[in-house]
Formats: structure tokens, C-alpha cells, sequence
């Protein structure tokens, strides 16, 4: 699924995407300069039924983090300012229960390295895969203990 089929699908076509689930309360911080990709990001997640706050900056987006707690951090790797990996970094060290997800269109082996070191979950290239993400942010929020299965799912 591609960023176009996500905007025009109905929110139960993407919740297919996360399956016969119950979520408690969360939150997702999408962190990104360029203001369409920070919409399409938003919207997605938005339609899905998770929680979104934005950033525009990796400043920004530790101001975020002072007031606010999040279960999930997806951040572009070219930021004005600090960096993706200086945010990823960042909030390892102070929340380091917290996933974070890389998205750059500068995707080359030594950043994928250096974010496999810092402890970065997924490293997405741009233009993202939007079902890919969906599913990889779904897995995590499961193995974080997020998202639980329906009673019915285990038998």
C-alpha cells in the first residue's frame, strides 16, 4: 500500500493493518521538516486510530517529550538543527522503553549502522512503504506490551 491508497482508504481497510486488536491508550510523535510528509505521516496514523503529535524540528520534538508520554517515536534522519540520530539518541537515553523508527531519503549503509547502534527498531527509505510502516509500528506497540490480542485471537 502506498501513501495515495492510504489517504483514500476507509479507516476499517486500514485496521485490517493491525488486525482483531485492543489498544489502551498510546501516542506516536512523528517528527519530520517537511510539512507534507509530517501530514501524510499524521494522517495515516490518525486514520489507523492512534494518538499524533508532530514536530517539525528534533528541538521541537524533545519539547514534546517533556510534557507528554510516547509509545512510539518516527523520525526523518535530516533535520534542521540536531538530528534524526541525535533525537534517536536522545531518547534511548532517557526513554529507553520507547521505539523510535528512522526515515531518510539518504538511506546509505553507515546510517543504517549508526542507527542499528544507537538501538533505532526500523530504518524506512523515502518514499515510505505506508503498509510497511503500518505493520512495523503494529509489531512494535505489540512486543512493548501496547497492543494486546482479543481473548478470541488466543484460542
Amino acid at each position: 500500500m502506498f501513501a495515495s491508497d492510504v489517504h483514500s482508504a476507509k479507516p476499517e481497510e486500514l485496521r485490517s493493518f493491525t488486525g482483531n486488536e485492543q489498544r489502551l491508550p498510546y501516542n506516536i510523535l512523528v517528527v519530520d521538516d517537511e510539512s507534507l510528509v509530517r501530514w501524510s505521516l499524521y494522517q495515516i496514523f490518525k486514520k489507523v486510530g492512534y494518538n499524533v503529535v508532530t514536530a517539525a524540528s528534533a528541538e521541537e520534538a524533545m519539547e514534546q517529550l517533556v510534557d507528554t508520554h510516547f509509545d512510539l517515536i518516527v523520525t526523518d534522519l535530516k533535520l534542521p538543527g540536531e538530528n534524526g540520530f541525535h533525537l534517536a539518541e536522545q531518547v534511548k537515553k532517557r526513554f529507553s522503553h520507547c521505539p523510535v523508527f528512522l526515515i531518510s531519503a539518504f538511506g546509505d549503509e553507515v546510517s543504517r549502522k549508526k542507527a542499528k547502534e544507537i538501538g533505532v527498531e526500523y530504518f524506512f527509505d523515502k518514499p515510505v512503504d505506508m503498509g510497511k510502516l503500518l505493520w512495523a509500528a503494529t509489531k512494535v506497540l505489540r512486543q512493548s506490551g501496547m497492543i494486546h490480542l482479543n481473548s478470541d485471537d488466543e484460542k
